[in-house]
């Protein structure tokens, strides 16, 4: 039965390229590529703009996982970042440092890897601003089916402490 109904190992996608299913209890992407994946994710989700927010942040959904997203938003909110940015029409930049990874392994039928970042934070608007902030972020990042996302990877859990 196995030789007429081998595994499907590769599958085109909507844009035409192959992409290689990779089982997602296994590691798939070298340590390297999942930092570089987690440092554009906290780019990318700590640039904002007042004109441009809403854009921005649901671009996100591809970068996290339901909960992930949901985390975040409700970080922006509670930390009232996003007040600033929709309200005071900030403009709010990031600054990440290389990242180093905590650990590794399966977590469930995922695998998942724990990487640590230097981030500054800084809102800044035409009449007001804030000085620097400086946090550790500690990102739980999870390998996920490539048919659902297109990295393959996806950010479950953000964890801030302060670094000061």
């Amino acid at each position: 039965w196995q030789v007429a109904n081998p595994p499907v190992k590769y599958f085109a996608t909507e844009g035409g390229r192959v992409t290689q299913i990779i089982p997602t209890d296994k590691p798939g992407h070298s340590r390297r590529d999942v930092s570089a994946f987690g440092a554009d994710t906290i780019r990318q989700s700590f640039t904002l703009d007042f004109v441009h927010y809403r854009d921005q942040m649901t671009q996100l959904g591809e970068r996290y996982s339901e909960v992930g997203f949901e985390d975040y938003y409700k970080a922006l909110v509670a930390s009232n970042v996003l007040k600033a940015v929709k309200d005071q029409r900030m403009n709010l930049w990031v600054d990440v440092g290389p990242g180093v990874i905590r650990g590794s392994g399966t977590i469930g039928d995922k695998f998942a890897w724990e990487y640590q970042y230097p981030v500054t934070l800084k809102l800044d608007g035409q009449q007001s601003g804030s000085p620097p902030q400086r946090f550790i972020f500690t990102l739980r990042i999870q390998q996920t089916d490539v048919r659902v996302k297109n990295a393959g990877l996806e950010v479950t859990q953000v964890i801030t402490t302060n670094a000061n």
